[in-house]
Formats: C-alpha cells, structure tokens, sequence
C-alpha cells in the first residue's frame, strides 16, 4: 500500500489472514519530485524481497493534489492546513485540470516504474468536500450549495480518471489497473444509495467512516483475487494453444517433372521481353516509355500538350472549324479561305 491516509486506513482494514500486507504510506502524504524520489527507495527494496508475480501494489498517490482553492482574485492553491489542523478550502472548491492531471502522472511515473512487473492498482481520487465543507467560516467551498455540484464533481473526478487512465497506459505501465476509489465500493443488494451513502460518510469532509473503508478494503481483495484468476486462465490457454507449423517454400517440395515447364516460365510484356513490365507513368501528356500501344519507342500522349485537343489541334483556333474557315455553299460554308 503506497499513498496517503486513505491508503493508511484501507490498510486495517485488509484481511492480513489470507494476504501480507506491507503499509508504506504516510497520512498527509503530497505528490511532489522530493516524495516520490524517497518512496521509489523504499518501494525498490520491498519488490526486490517478493514474488513480483504474485504481488500487487496499490498506488493512492493524486488525492491531495487534485483538488484546489479559488480565491475571487482567480488565484488556486491547494487547500492550506490551519491552526486546527485540518485543511481548508479558502474560495470555490475546483478539481484539477486534464494538463494537471498529465502533470501528476508523470512525476509519478518514476513510483509507478519502482513496481516492477507485480501488478498495480492506481486508485485516482473520489469525492471529497462534496456533503460537507472544510469548516463553517463564510467564503469556504462557497460553491458546495450550487445546484448539480454534486454532479459536477462527479463529472470531474470522471474525466480525472480517464486522463491518468489514458496516460498511464501511453507511458507503458505494465500490469495496471486504472480505477476510482470511489468504485470499489459496491452498494449491498437491498439497500438503497441514500442510507448506504449515510453509512459511508460521516461529518469528516475528506475521509469516509470505518463502514466505508471496510467496503473499499474488500473490493481491493476482491479485485486482487479476481485479476489473479485471469491471468492464471489466460496462462492456462496458451499452455493448451497449439504451436504453429513452420512456413515451408512451396517450390522446395515441388515435384522435378514441373521444373522447366510452362507453369514456372515467366510472363513476356508487350515488347516481347522476359521479366516485369517498366514502369507506367499516368499522367497526362507526359513522355511514356511504352505506351498502351505497345510502341517501343516514347511518344507523347494523345491528350496532352500538343495533342489532337490543344491550341491548334483540329478544335482550336485557326483550324477548319475556327475564325475564317469555310462555312458557304461549295466546298466551303464561309466566306473566307482556310488559308
């Protein structure tokens, strides 16, 4: 488990009979290149003790980056400790942007590499300050009474998914699930969201209740266990696939009365020469080396420059058709010469 307090408290709540649970978070924990550079030592030297085939790291590393304080001045700042000791939200409560985001997966890239090949749940962030504020001083998440925040904070922590979703995979993070915190907790059958989010949060504006740390501990194991069984299934099938037979060159096990015959001559063009054709040029009024004609020597094209339609072909000017051809009685139909 590698994080922050999330991390912390999902982590006593892991069932340690059945999984060994190794806990490197630190409640606080920020996102920055100073942390990341100390929890790669320490996760380094974890992987190196283990069986990185059968291990899974669980990564809660953007929580206390993602969202951020707007002040009527357009100034955003993470949210600030005060002499209480807990974090507060000066202005409008906003979540971070898509370049952000870009920006806190690649300075935890060099954390997400330290995993080596065991298997690796990135957990972006779920809500937070969404049924409560940071504190009741006035101007504090003044945008929690808005209508629809909380479906626009939904709406953002949706697209903040997708973007380390799809970052993570172009950075070629091996063996990464990308999913919300939020989703690994599962609504029980019969009950309705209403009293189940109760249940999950309390009066706390960040962390949920001791029943909704329980629930995302068991969808953890639930999804450890579940990715275990497909990669062992799909180790299983390419186990039973059949290997492919060698590619053979058909004119190796050709009989010897074929050799020589008229199935293995070679086509002639149309200049009566053995081997390819030259090469064809298409464009209009160009030289072709050998035309559709079969001519051996290059010639102009029919309908090109110069051709029978261009100025001074038989539609063009001057011709018999044109000014001062014939057009009377006689021979001629004009008053004129052609000449």
């Amino acid at each position: 488990m590698v994080g922050a307090s999330h991390s912390s408290r999902m982590t006593d709540e892991l069932d340690d009979t059945c999984l060994e649970v190794v806990d490197i978070s630190v409640r606080g924990w920020r996102l920055s290149e100073k942390t990341v550079e100390e929890k790669v030592k320490e996760l380094t030297e974890i992987v190196s003790q283990c069986d990185e085939k059968r291990t899974t790291v669980v990564y809660q590393l953007y929580d206390n980056v993602s969202f951020f304080a707007k002040k009527a001045d357009g100034t955003r700042n993470l949210p600030e400790k005060g002499q209480d000791g807990k974090f507060h939200v000066d202005g409008r409560l906003e979540v971070a942007t898509r370049d952000e985001a870009k920006r806190m997966v690649s300075t935890s890239i060099p954390l997400l590499r330290a995993g080596g090949q065991c298997r690796k749940l990135v957990l972006t962030p779920g809500s937070r300050y969404r049924y409560n504020p940071c504190c009741l001083t006035r101007g504090h998440c003044s945008n929690l009474k808005e209508r629809n925040y909380g479906k626009w904070m939904e709406e953002k922590l949706s697209e903040l998914k997708s973007t380390v979703r799809d970052y993570v995979r172009m950075r070629n993070i091996k063996r990464a699930t990308v999913m919300e915190l939020g989703q690994l907790i599962k609504t029980p059958a019969g009950q309705s969201e209403y009293l189940h989010e109760e249940e999950i949060w309390g009066d706390d504006p960040v962390h949920m209740t001791r029943t909704g740390y329980k629930l995302a501990a068991a969808g953890i194991e639930s999804l450890v266990y579940e990715k275990r069984g497909e990669e062992k299934e799909a180790e299983e099938k390419s186990g039973q696939r059949p290997t492919k037979k060698p590619r053979l060159d058909p004119a190796l096990n050709r009989p010897s009365w074929i050799s020589g015959s008229v199935s293995e001559a070679v086509r002639m063009d149309q200049r009566g020469l053995m081997g390819p054709p030259p090469p064809y040029n298409k464009w209009r009024g160009s030289a072709r080396p050998y035309g559709a004609s079969g001519f051996g020597d290059a010639h102009y094209s029919m309908r090109g420059r110069g051709s029978g339609r261009g100025r001074g072909s038989d539609r063009g000017r001057g011709s018999e058709r044109g000014r001062g051809a014939a057009r009377g009685r006689g021979p001629y139909r004009g008053q004129g010469r052609p000449w």
